[in-house]
């Protein structure tokens, strides 16, 4: 059976409280038998942060984090050191966390973690992805949502009547 790493909690805020600065909990498990090592990092801020009039904004940043390389490593680099080790660095953005994923085979966890460190901690942010991603970000607004997904938009559109004037 997998050995379990204890959840650690702090207090749950009252609601005119500021939010905690440390995350609320954390829980790590490990299984030795297992052959792939995931990761998950999330940060409390999601969509909902974004500024208004810049909305998306956080999901693009996020994006650059994680598919724009390293300070030292350009995108098609990075993506060509991973491909190797079978690994894996993703990102969702909800309305209310952000999460970044990785995933890699037990064997290569050694070389993958700087790898990793570097992408969540010095993102290269260079002018060529910001343009891929923005171009990418758009279709999916203009082609995948509008044309191709009615139940999507539909929510998007409900959601945006709904809770007009909220984040």
């Amino acid at each position: 059976p997998p050995a379990k790493v204890p959840v650690t909690t702090t207090a749950q805020p009252t609601a005119d409280a500021a939010p905690p600065k440390k995350p609320v909990a954390s829980l790590a498990q490990r299984d030795p038998a297992s052959r792939v090592v995931a990761f998950r990092v999330v940060f409390q801020s999601g969509s909902a942060d974004d500024p208004p009039g810049r909305e998306g904004v956080t999901a693009l940043a996020a994006q650059m984090i994680a598919e724009s390389g390293t300070e030292k490593l350009t995108f098609g680099e990075l993506s060509r050191k991973l491909y190797p080790f079978a690994a894996s660095i993703s990102v969702n953005v909800e309305r209310d966390a952000t999460v970044f994923s990785a995933e890699v085979a037990a064997e290569s966890l050694e070389a993958f973690y700087p790898i990793l460190r570097d992408v969540l901690l010095t993102p290269r942010f260079d002018k060529e992805s910001f343009e891929r991603l923005r171009a990418r970000a758009v279709s999916r607004l203009t082609d995948d949502l509008k044309g191709g997904n009615d139940e999507a938009l539909g929510k998007e559109a409900l959601q945006a009547v709904l809770y007009t004037g909220h984040p």
